[in-house]
């Protein structure tokens, strides 16, 4: 890859539906016109074009966890092995809203991953992409737009680092521990960025 790959990270807030596909959530990947911890703002439209690619193909950008499987990430053989799917991605007036679904639930590593989102321990979103078309402005403060970006994929972190991107729902068992558990993890997530 090359070496203008860049990565953004967002927040999680959850919200909980239960029954039917345990696992699934949605939220973004990236917000437009908002600065981000890198100095870059992404202008809508930015992801149009990879995800017209995408759709062609019959394809998705690939879900890790915390960037496994790229030269910055972790390289062991199961880190290599997506956490989930994609199942839905698209551009509104917000950002590049996702929708995905944990995979493995039933191995050891998706509980893991699964409890981590549930228990507030894995609570953003990080896109791995390079960029395509970009300007800035003439001084080195400035911040760098990026026009046309091509996504290669979004992780599941545990540190996120733009505030503004949300989860709009992720599905459990629907049980109130869990909720609550989620909740104060959230309270305690929200105090530690303040």
């Amino acid at each position: 890859m090359s070496d203008n790959l860049t990565l953004t990270q967002h927040q999680f807030e959850f919200k909980f539906a239960s029954g039917g596909d345990v696992g699934a959530f949605s939220g973004y990947g990236s917000v437009f016109n908002t600065l981000d911890s890198h100095g870059d703002i992404i202008k809508p439209g930015a992801f149009s074009k990879t995800l017209a690619q995408h759709k062609a193909a019959g394809s998705m950008p690939l879900m890790f966890l915390n960037h496994a499987g790229l030269p910055f990430g972790t390289t062991s053989a199961l880190d290599l092995v997506p956490i989930g799917i994609w199942t839905k991605m698209a551009e509104d007036s917000n950002g590049l809203a996702v929708s995905g679904r944990l995979i493995g639930l039933d191995t050891e590593r998706g509980r893991i991953i699964y409890n981590g989102m549930l228990e507030g321990a894995l609570t953003g979103l990080s896109i791995g992409y390079k960029t395509v078309r970009t300007s800035k402005g003439n001084k080195p403060s400035d911040p760098r737009f990026i026009h046309e970006a091509k996504l290669y994929e979004i992780s599941v972190v545990s540190m996120p680092s733009h505030e503004q991107a949300i989860v709009d729902s992720i599905k459990t068992h629907g049980t109130a521990t869990a909720h609550a558990r989620v909740m104060q993890a959230l309270e305690n997530l929200k105090r530690t960025l303040s």
